[in-house]
């Protein structure tokens, strides 16, 4: 019985495998084309496809390769690259892209949205600090009557709450993926 287990268990792994790897080619033959915002914003479309699927690793190379083929400089793309990164394990990587997605400290105070504050927060997490990241998930709650800044105190309260887990655990729960 054991035996059958693990069989259907390996399986499974192998087609999740390969499935992220298909998705993978398919989005690397094509994806350099799309826009920022088809490749960036839009669900279902870019890395997301894979994100969606948890290929994590495949959804951050897929990134990488978008970032360096269209020399594209928007902020999300190295912080989506962050996220995919810690999704699949290699925090130090995260915590190097994070730190590409901050903004000077003049354009963060143009607009009301906590942003360095929130990334900060999250390098906390992939640190291994919890202070760290309660200070800058505080910090972030100052500006709570912003929506943006709502919703990223949800999902900082999430990695607080999931401490001791992984990111990838922390924002999925034990459905762990690839």
């Amino acid at each position: 019985m054991l035996r059958v287990f693990f069989a259907l268990l390996f399986i499974s792994f192998n087609a999740l495998a390969d499935n992220c790897s298909n998705l993978y080619e398919q989005h690397l033959a094509t994806d350099a084309k799309l826009t920022y915002e088809k490749f960036d914003q839009t669900m279902g479309e870019g890395f997301r496809a894979l994100e969606k699927e948890k290929c994590f690793l495949e959804a951050a190379n897929l990134i990488s390769f978008y970032i360096k083929e269209t020399q594209n400089k928007e902020i999300s793309l190295r912080w989506h690259l962050a996220q995919m990164r810690a999704l699949s394990g290699d925090y130090q990587s995260a915590i190097n892209n994070a730190k590409l997605s901050l903004v000077s400290s003049e354009m963060q105070a143009k607009f009301p949205i906590k942003w360095n504050d929130f990334v900060e927060a999250n390098i906390g997490f992939w640190e291994r600090d919890k202070d760290k990241l309660v200070r800058y998930r505080n910090e972030v709650s100052t500006g709570a009557k912003i929506k943006p800044n709502e919703i990223n105190l949800v999902f900082l309260d999430r990695l607080i709450n999931n401490f001791s887990e992984t990111y990838q655990v922390a924002m999925y729960g034990n459905d762990k993926g690839s």
